[in-house]
């Protein structure tokens, strides 16, 4: 998967001490998160798009298809909820196939992929285009 890094408290970035006011530290910041079953990643997730609304897209159709856009370039994927976990499998360029699973966390429309509650990849839910 070769979407970028993104630092988990990436909205810290955003967050200007202007007027003396102070900014929330990222443990405040992640309590508005909460990590989604599987049941709730299929009702939630499926069906729409996460996104870094510039750069990437993956899109969940029912069913398990996934479609991967990076850059322009598609790939077509799959996808599956195995242990309240969104597992994405897709091709590697060596033609293999490889298996990445990701807890799903939720703050009203940010989603962030996380690996034992580590942030891995931040992005934004938005219907399937």
């Amino acid at each position: 998967m070769s979407r970028p890094a993104l630092w988990h408290g990436r909205h810290l970035g955003a967050c200007l001490l202007i007027a003396g006011v102070i900014c929330p530290d990222a443990e405040a910041l992640d309590e508005a998160f909460h990590r989604l079953s599987g049941i709730e990643i299929q009702q939630e997730v499926v069906g729409h798009a996460v996104t870094d609304e510039s750069h990437w897209w993956d899109v969940f159709a029912p069913g398990g298809a996934l479609m991967m856009v990076d850059e322009e370039k598609q790939t077509a994927a799959r996808w599956s909820i195995e242990d309240d976990e969104l597992c994405l499998m897709f091709p590697l360029r060596s033609g293999r196939l490889a298996t990445e699973c990701f807890e799903i966390w939720r703050s009203e429309d940010l989603i962030d992929y996380r690996r034992e509650g580590v942030s891995v990849v931040e992005g934004v839910l938005r219907d399937a285009r």
